[in-house]
């Protein structure tokens, strides 16, 4: 059984309710880095490429594919500056969660959360 939603209960999830708006607001509010440049890049090169047409000439299709792959090699390599960069790189890297993480990557988490923890 639920409990019933009531007033007091809406208040305290109130900063829960929020935070997707104040996430959502930090990323907007920061500046073009490299990384999201790429990332940027990285998204129309995957929509073009999700949106070919199934006749398309194999030689074809692997074009489109290589543009998104070299864009996910430069941004692997592509050193982090903030956590909006962590989170295209995660996104990228991981394969939108299909993929194991490179180690690269998880050292670069743990060097930003360091940097929080001193």
């Amino acid at each position: 059984m639920t409990a019933p939603i009531t007033r007091r209960s809406l208040l305290r999830a109130a900063p829960a309710l929020a935070m997707p708006a104040v996430l959502a607001a930090s990323v907007q509010s920061t500046t073009d880095t490299a990384i999201l440049s790429l990332y940027r890049q990285w998204k129309e090169a995957r929509a073009l490429s999700d949106a070919a047409p199934r006749d398309m000439p194999e030689e074809e299709f692997t074009a489109l594919v290589d543009v998104a792959v070299d864009l996910e090699h430069a941004i692997a390599d592509a050193p982090v500056t903030c956590l909006e960069d962590l989170a295209a790189k995660v996104a990228v890297c991981s394969g939108r969660g299909e993929w194991a993480l490179p180690e690269s990557i998880c050292l670069e988490c743990e060097t930003l959360v360091a940097g929080v923890l001193q």
